[in-house]
């Protein structure tokens, strides 16, 4: 372990470098550029895992946004340093009471087939009939809810309690004038216009494509940097550089060329190696064995950090074969005890350290939202009171977890038939996910005894993984993650209250009985209840019947988000109010924290530090504005250029 350790240690200072593989210094040509001879150059990759639309209204999966970002420009954008820049928007305007947002168009933009032919002009419009899809129920746009909760009149409109678009804050004051009203203050709403679902797409297009758009090339159109040329899942997606963007002078890509691999984990080094791909994600054996060989260390690069975590969720509505014994499942995951056996059997050092084995405490988690994400008068958001206790706190405790495994088959003898069968799937593409998955089996079956827990494993392809293990619960407990949106606790902890693209498999919590409270709905959810026959808290008449009085209860851990949520004025308070509810869910075992996904490590060509970036930080997987260089860097010129960033970005972000 030290020699890994120090191995890892030289990585802190390592650099990736940008030169296209030489299969492709082909195709390269000198392109003009104020006067000096930028070359053009190709990017190739591969993947496993697939995305089957991108329609970019419904869908907001990353394997669908890391393309679309590339294709579809919104009204801002953030430049390398993570300064918000206009993008569609030329200039705008905020009210003085900050309710009203006026944004002044671009000129001239205009939207392309993907065989390049001019289509229409961007304008206001586009942005007003993107919306109204988005926010029509029928199509069924998992982010609706991010727009009807901000914007004046839209949550009314998505339940057809009104029936006038015009009604709702969303207006095309003329052409080039776009106007938003919110319901109340929101002041992340700038950055939050960044996301999929505030992105423009053109009305006429959408009806003439219909429930087509996204699912093909030629069903799209594209405004951005690049056009999709071809669309062809589980064989290649390509794009090509749009001759017409209006920031077509700081690209320096011509085309990106995705390629899938079933197995791409496991292949894409050796395809690297052979300056077939551009990038490939690598493994930590891949890192060891590279680091130690002078003709590839220096292709290695750790990748940014991110906002996305990951934590292990349990399903208290599991749909797994008979042979699993699904029922006993789902009483004992009810049982809090018995969840509280696993918060703390659960070795997440171990575990971590498939992912980060010279500094675990970097990425270890105790709370759902990472740390460094939203503070407030200095205090970093995990060091609220209802969160402190647990980000500084290692939930590993053997003694505890046996205390509460006595407690639970106390509280389950004759509803269960011991040992309870715990089904773990994991997703084949990532081989850490399959070394955590035997970490996770050992340590759960070690301390509590495999008379009282059988851990199956249970692996499966990466394509449709979400949607079909985790969407459709068949599972007991597996690691789920989830990234930001914008920066405010709600995009995280929205997850746990409401529906997402994999269905509700978030937040099957509502149904750990002990958990559930009297709520007293009002006339118009009573109304509702009667017209649809079901309320938003329960999906199948089996639960009805199972849960017979679940329609007249809520989860605590919810109203206290819909608590958090309503507070708009107080900022303090707000976060305050999500801590507490955050905690709640941690307290009762209904998440385990895990650790926060930003690791890993890529092999590259590419210059790390020259793309545009996100809302948050830089993102490995962001190609606009990515600079493709001749020769890697050293490791010198590495940690040369990451200090210089960093230096340059602190003055930028002032």
């Amino acid at each position: 372990m030290k020699r890994l350790v120090s191995i890892l240690l030289l990585l802190t200072i390592i650099l990736t470098a940008c030169s296209s593989p030489s299969s492709n210094t082909g195709n390269e040509e000198p392109v003009g550029n104020e006067g000096s001879s930028k070359v053009m150059k190709e990017y190739t990759t591969v993947y496993s895992s697939e995305a089957t639309t991108l329609n970019y209204l419904v869908s907001s999966l990353s394997e669908n946004t890391e393309i679309v970002y590339q294709l579809v420009e919104g009204l801002v954008d953030f430049d390398k340093y993570g300064v918000m820049i206009p993008s569609i928007a030329d200039n705008w305007e905020i009210s003085p009471d900050g309710l009203v947002y006026t944004f002044k168009l671009k000129e001239g933009i205009y939207w392309y087939t993907n065989t390049g032919e001019q289509y229409a002009e961007v304008t206001a419009q586009d942005f007003v009939d993107a919306a109204k899809y988005v926010l029509t129920i029928e199509n069924e746009s998992s982010m609706s809810n991010i727009v009807y909760e901000v914007i004046k009149n839209a949550e009314d409109y998505f339940d057809k309690e009104i029936t006038d678009f015009d009604e709702v804050g969303i207006k095309a004051k003329d052409k080039y004038t776009l106007e938003y009203t919110l319901e109340n203050p929101v002041p992340w709403f700038l950055r939050m216009i960044s996301y999929a679902c505030f992105l423009p797409a053109n009305g006429h297009f959408l009806e003439e494509v219909g429930d087509q758009f996204g699912t093909s090339a030629e069903t799209m159109l594209y405004n951005g940097a690049y056009i999709l040329e071809t669309f062809e899942p589980q064989n290649a997606k390509i794009l090509v550089l749009n001759e017409n963007f209006w920031d077509k002078d700081n690209m320096s890509i011509s085309k990106i060329t995705y390629r899938y691999n079933q197995e791409a984990n496991a292949l894409a080094p050796e395809l690297f190696v052979r300056g077939e791909i551009t990038e490939a994600d690598i493994t930590m054996d891949t890192v060891e064995t590279w680091l130690k060989d002078p003709a590839k260390k220096d292709f290695v690069q750790p990748k940014p950090s991110t906002t996305f975590s990951t934590y292990l969720g349990f399903n208290f509505d599991p749909l797994y074969d008979d042979e699993y014994k699904p029922e006993d499942w789902r009483i004992a995951v009810n049982n809090e005890n018995f969840r509280k056996t696993f918060f703390h059997a659960f070795d997440r050092y171990a575990a971590i350290m498939t992912v980060e084995p010279n500094n675990p405490d970097n990425v270890l988690l105790g709370t759902i939202i990472p740390k460094n994400f939203v503070s407030v008068n200095g205090v970093d958001y995990t060091e609220l009171d209802g969160l402190k206790k647990f980000s500084s706190t290692n939930s590993y405790n053997e003694k505890l977890a046996l205390e509460f495994r006595d407690k639970a088959i106390e509280e389950l003898k004759d509803k269960v038939s011991f040992p309870i069968t715990l089904v773990w799937p994991y997703n084949t593409s990532a081989d850490d996910w399959a070394k955590r998955s035997q970490i996770v089996e050992q340590s759960f079956e070690r301390v509590l005894g495999k008379d009282f827990v059988d851990v199956v494993i249970v692996p499966h392809p990466p394509s449709g993984f979400n949607s079909n293990v985790r969407g459709e619960g068949q599972y007991s407990i597996i690691e789920m993650t989830w990234g930001a949106d914008y920066p405010d606790p709600a995009t995280f902890t929205d997850i746990f209250v409401r529906n997402t693209d994999i269905g509700w498999s978030y937040n099957k919590a509502f149904m750990a009985l002990e958990h559930l409270v009297d709520w007293e709905y009002t006339e118009a959810e009573k109304a509702k209840f009667n017209e649809k026959g079901e309320d938003e808290g329960v999906e199948t008449p089996s639960e009805n019947e199972q849960y017979p009085q679940l329609k007249d209860k809520k989860a605590k851990h919810q109203i206290m988000m819909e608590e958090a949520k309503a507070e708009l004025l107080d900022l303090e308070k707000r976060y305050n109010l999500f801590a507490d509810a955050e905690g709640y869910m941690i307290e009762h075992a209904i998440v385990i924290p895990f650790f926060n996904s930003r690791g890993g490590y890529v092999a590259s060509y590419c210059d790390p530090f020259s793309a545009y970036t996100t809302q948050f930080s830089r993102n490995a997987h962001k190609l606009k504005g990515k600079v493709i260089l001749d020769q890697p860097m050293t490791q010198e010129e590495y940690k040369a250029a990451f200090e210089r960033y960093e230096a340059e970005r602190e003055e930028a972000l002032k």
